[in-house]
């Protein structure tokens, strides 16, 4: 039997991105595959708790989902309760965010040598990875390229 343990993810987009990554149906349920191609599944694997007797689940969210873990030859979990701790599931949080904000950066670098618009490659980038756009991630994209690119820049002619 898998073990599922529960995650609260912090921004929506995380949520949209974990479930794009893991080809998760609608609902709350996410199988992780140690896997894909992000390193997603082998870090939330590693960061899995056990404990000898029951962890309360936590309180009913919109974004609490389940993570499905598989079986596999070294686990001990069959004999232990899993769980996150709150500390571990920021630290989740923290890499899929940094996951995402790799990602975004790659595809606007792409783009730019097929010279395609940054505004295009941060849409291309919201619907490849499955992202439900509520306005307000676009600007968030857009802000946040702009500050990297600021810096390089600014790194780069201080060295000049």
């Amino acid at each position: 039997m898998d073990n599922i343990v529960y995650l609260r993810i912090r921004e929506n987009e995380s949520l949209d991105f974990l479930k794009s990554v893991f080809n998760a149906k609608k609902g709350r349920d996410i199988k992780i595959s140690r896997n894909d191609k992000y390193g997603i599944g082998k870090y939330i694997n590693s960061m899995v708790q056990y404990s000898d007797f029951p962890v309360k689940k936590p309180d009913n969210h919109n974004n609490n989902v389940n993570l499905i873990i598989p079986k596999h030859r070294n686990s001990t979990a069959k004999y232990h309760f899993s769980f996150l701790s709150a500390e571990r599931q920021k630290q989740i949080n923290d890499f899929i965010e940094a996951i995402l904000r790799k990602n975004l950066i790659g595809y606007i670098i792409v783009a730019k040598v097929a010279q395609i618009q940054k505004k295009d490659a941060i849409y291309n980038f919201i619907n490849t990875m499955n992202l439900t756009d509520d306005g307000k991630i676009f600007d968030k994209y857009t802000k946040y390229s702009y500050r990297f690119f600021k810096e390089i820049e600014n790194n780069l002619l201080k060295k000049v």
